[in-house]
């Protein structure tokens, strides 16, 4: 789809090294190939993966991964996975390293759709990113009980918590 088609030409020099086309021979002109424009963003690319790498390091994580979207166009704007693999050297690399874990590993649905209801609400402006509840560890719903990850309340946050 993008590869463009090479073509022929057959020339001689002349004496200032200047090509001339020789009109006898058959001549085949190239097709250029298509362009293909990314949405990534190298240097939000590399920040992404800088700022990755030590958080999940400060929280002593075993991997974390980042997704930076464009709102308005659904672009991926950057990508990160850590630990990631030396493209330079990937021969060397243990394979576990070239799953991509945004899109290969199970997350449960509450950790992706906390950060789609906050952004919607964020958009619909029903929320601000200052605003604070009480966050008590638990919510009951038509009668099942919910609880945070570490069964614990955290009291009074803001939206940046």
């Amino acid at each position: 789809m993008l590869a463009g088609h090479p073509g022929t030409e057959s020339v001689i020099q002349d004496l200032q090294g200047n090509p001339v086309v020789l009109s006898s021979a058959p001549q085949q002109p190239a097709v250029n190939g298509r362009n293909l424009q990314t949405s990534l963003n190298a240097t939000i690319q590399a920040t992404l993966e800088k700022d990755l790498a030590a958080e999940v390091q400060k929280v002593n994580a075993s991997s974390g991964t980042m997704i930076v979207m464009n709102v308005h166009t659904g672009g991926i704007v950057a990508w990160a996975d850590y630990p990631s693999y030396n493209a330079n050297n990937y021969a060397s690399e243990p394979v576990k390293l070239f799953t991509d874990a945004g899109v290969a590993s199970l997350y449960e649905p509450g950790s992706v759709g906390k950060v789609l209801t906050f952004a919607g609400a964020l958009n619909r402006h029903v929320i601000t990113p200052t605003q604070t509840f009480d966050e008590t560890g638990q919510v009951t719903v038509q009668g099942w009980t919910i609880r945070d990850w570490d069964l614990k309340a955290h009291g009074v946050i803001s939206m940046n918590w």
